[in-house]
């Protein structure tokens, strides 16, 4: 005969960590990450290539987030928080194919197809 075990213990059972709501900021997340992957990136041997495309594009994510707190810090819609969350990995995934071709049209003077384009010099 199959006997069951009582229950022992309060029956008031507090919820596991996972299960409660996360009080952190997202744009402390976002800080977080940022920060880590600017340190991997630095660690990258090859030249500063990688930490030099990283750089533009984090600066790039930052602008549109500080344009996000401008207009609506307080109330944050869905897809500023999707934003929040993986903007930086798709500006990254943009950002590393084209790189080599943009350093390759810059040549020897840095952009000067483009200063001459629009006559600056």
């Amino acid at each position: 005969m199959i006997q069951g075990i009582p229950a022992i213990g309060p029956s008031n059972v507090e919820k596991p960590i996972s299960a409660l709501p996360c009080r952190r900021s997202p744009f402390i997340r976002a800080a977080g990450m940022q920060l880590c992957l600017t340190l991997f990136t630095f660690l990258i041997l090859d030249g500063g290539f990688v930490a030099f495309v990283f750089i533009r594009a984090s600066v790039a994510y930052w602008a549109g987030v500080l344009f996000m707190i401008a207009r609506r810090r307080r109330s944050l819609t869905a897809m500023d928080q999707v934003y929040l969350k993986h903007g930086l990995w798709v500006a990254l995934a943009i950002s590393f194919p084209i790189a080599s071709q943009l350093t390759d049209m810059a040549g020897l003077g840095g952009w000067m197809f483009l200063r001459k384009g629009l006559s600056l010099l």
